[in-house]
């Protein structure tokens, strides 16, 4: 995982911070149908992951593969 800037950790924090309200709001008052949830989470918790997941740091991009 690669360290990211502060502004990028507190929109992440938020925007994970919001879609867990609507999953308790859910809770509360019904899901959506099956089909409508999965995409949802695709559509809305995949996002973050390619913020922190993303790059690969430099060291370990430049070093050749070891051989088996």
């Amino acid at each position: 995982m690669r360290a990211l800037d502060e502004w990028l950790k507190s929109g992440i924090a938020i925007w994970m911070a919001a879609w867990a309200a609507l999953h308790l709001y859910f809770g509360g008052f019904g899901f959506p149908e099956p089909i409508e949830m999965r995409s949802l989470h695709l559509l809305v918790f995949t996002p973050p992951l390619f913020f922190a997941l993303s790059r690969v740091p430099e060291t370990l991009a430049a070093k050749p593969p070891k051989p088996v």
